[in-house]
C-alpha cells in the first residue's frame, strides 16, 4: 500500500487547501523556522520558549503579508483586460502567477496555416 501512496492519498485531501505545498514541504518549513532559534544542545524549556517566539514571529510575518496584500498596489504588466479583471479578483500570489502566464503566452508566434 505504501508503494501506491502517491495514487491513493491525494483523494483523501481534495477538500483541504494546501497552497500547492506537500507534506514534506510543510515539515521542512517548520524545520527551517526552528533552526534559527535553537540547536541540538537546547534544553526543553529553551525549546518551548524558542517555539513560542518562532510562532509569534510567523504570526507577525503573516499579518505584515496580509497588510501588504490589502494596502499596496500591484502594477499591471500588460494591457490585457483579463489581467485587469484578475487584479480585482485574485490574491497577490495568484495574480503574479497569472501575470507570468500571460507574459509567457504572449511569447508564442502565431502563423496562419494555408
Amino acid at each position: 500500500m505504501d508503494k501506491n501512496l502517491e495514487r491513493w492519498a491525494p483523494c483523501y485531501n481534495q477538500q483541504i487547501f494546501m497552497a500547492d505545498m506537500t507534506t514534506t514541504q510543510r515539515g521542512e518549513s517548520m524545520n527551517n523556522l526552528m533552526k534559527g532559534y535553537m540547536d541540538a544542545t537546547t534544553s526543553l524549556t529553551a525549546f518551548l520558549k524558542a517555539f513560542e517566539s518562532a510562532l509569534e514571529q510567523r504570526k507577525e510575518d503573516m499579518e505584515f503579508a496580509k497588510y501588504c496584500e490589502n494596502y499596496t498596489n500591484i502594477r499591471l504588466i500588460t494591457k490585457n483586460l483579463y489581467e485587469k479583471q484578475a487584479m480585482k479578483l485574485l490574491t497577490r500570489y495568484a495574480l503574479k502567477k497569472t501575470q507570468t502566464q500571460l507574459l509567457e503566452s504572449s511569447m508564442y508566434k502565431c502563423q496562419k496555416i494555408r
